[in-house]
């Protein structure tokens, strides 16, 4: 029987990745170390590789014949559209910010700390502007 091999997307220092999971194999280590960009995870305790189409079909081919696929529905979606880059602006409409305004004014209102109605108001507008 063949050895199971585990695929699924996941944010590992700061970046989209593959995880593979699998129990220990000396042939499936050959492997994984042949992939361009793969690491070992001593935290995690799981291989991984950047992300990207191409590198899932490379994986695919690599290990096909050697392994049963067990394979995350979430790394089969193409990315979605709308998320905003780290350092794109936020474009939020009048009654987006007017909300967001109200909402800063509430959680100054509160008396929250500095750092606590900055994040939360972070968040809220990541919420408002995120397209549905």
């Amino acid at each position: 029987m063949l050895p199971e091999l585990k695929l699924s997307k996941i944010r590992h220092r700061k970046q989209t990745c593959i995880a593979l999971q699998f129990n220990y194999n000396e042939g499936l280590l050959k492997l994984v170390r042949t992939i361009e960009g793969s690491s070992w995870s001593k935290t995690k305790r799981f291989w991984y590789t950047p992300y990207s189409k191409e590198k899932v079909k490379q994986i695919k081919t690599t290990f096909k014949g050697h392994v049963r696929f067990s394979i995350d529905k979430e790394l089969l979606k193409a990315p979605t559209e709308g998320y905003r880059k780290q350092g794109e602006k936020r474009i939020l409409t009048n009654t987006q910010r007017d909300i967001l305004n109200a909402f800063y004014l509430y959680l100054k209102g509160k008396r929250y700390s500095k750092s606590t109605v900055e994040t939360y108001s972070m968040l809220v507008a990541d919420f408002l502007a995120f397209p549905y």
